[in-house]
């Protein structure tokens, strides 16, 4: 299974790997994920539903992640590092 990343296709692939994950449907022997997509197939390979759901819906929109302040400031609109720490530290991968 090849899994790319990219902003709206992680989002769907997400959905995918979960629907994946609720038929326990995992005929595959080997996969591939860049980006957004290598996330994906870690919490697919983890069996662990709902995860990136979690961190699209909740992570992704908090302002700590995501900043049109700082952006305007100069900084990054998009905190990687941020949303990379946390969402280890509080939904780590099993």
């Amino acid at each position: 299974m090849v899994v790319e990343g990219g902003a709206l296709r992680g989002v769907f692939s997400t959905g995918l790997l979960d629907g994946f994950l609720e038929a326990k449907f995992n005929p595959f022997d080997f996969y591939i994920g860049v980006s957004s997509g290598a996330s994906n197939i870690a919490a697919y390979l983890s069996e662990m539903t709902g995860r990136n759901r979690d961190i699209y819906l909740d992570y992704s929109l908090r302002p700590e992640f995501i900043s049109i302040a700082r952006f305007l400031r100069g900084g990054h609109l998009l905190d990687l590092d941020w949303l990379w720490d946390n969402t280890i530290r509080d939904i780590r991968l099993d």
